[in-house]
């Protein structure tokens, strides 16, 4: 995936400096995107989401949920184990591209949502700005440097779960030849 984006990221730039990406080349790096998506939808940087106190009696699943009672949604769970999501467990951004023409699918095509952002009224005002920094980190990466691999097994790198998820400590082994040594 990181050749993928690295040649979608080539023909954008077209051989300018990564840099002077503008905000809708941003939206033509569907590759990258699917990428970040995928990751979010595995690995949320949230641990929870929305504790909230219901209204009306209700059930998940077939089981009551009385009112008055805290609900709060594991983030993991709810983007891991959406129903009809084939192979959950597995990195696949190609499930967020459409196969004939490349261009982005919707969370509703995939069957998956990435949901740390949340959504409707209560939606994170930040998350295009957010979504925007990480491609432009990522594509600063993918333009300065060739392939890039994690220095120890993922099994090694553990988690912290509080109201965020980071990463236990985390090794990058970058290589010389991206985007701007190529051209």
């Amino acid at each position: 995936w990181q050749r993928k984006s690295r040649e979608q990221l080539a023909r954008v730039l077209g051989g300018r400096d990564w840099a002077t990406l503008t905000s809708e080349e941003l939206k033509e790096l569907t590759v990258l995107r699917a990428c970040l998506l995928e990751s979010l939808r595995l690995e949320p940087t949230v641990a929870t989401f929305g504790a909230r106190v219901n209204a009306p009696d209700f059930s998940i699943r077939g089981r009551a949920v009385p009112r008055g009672s805290v609900v709060i949604q594991l983030m993991r769970l709810a983007t891991s184990r959406a129903p009809g999501l084939k192979e959950p467990e597995a990195f696949k951004p190609e499930r967020w591209l459409d196969p004939a023409t490349g261009a982005l699918r919707s969370e509703r095509e995939v069957g998956a949502g990435v949901v740390v952002f949340g959504g409707g009224p209560r939606a994170c005002p930040g998350r295009l700005l957010a979504e925007a920094e990480m491609l432009t980190i990522a594509a600063a990466a993918l333009a300065r440097f060739g392939e890039w691999e994690m220095a120890q097994a993922a099994d090694e790198v553990g988690r912290l779960d509080l109201l965020t998820v980071a990463p236990g400590p985390l090794t990058i082994r970058f290589c010389k030849g991206g985007v701007e040594s190529a051209s």
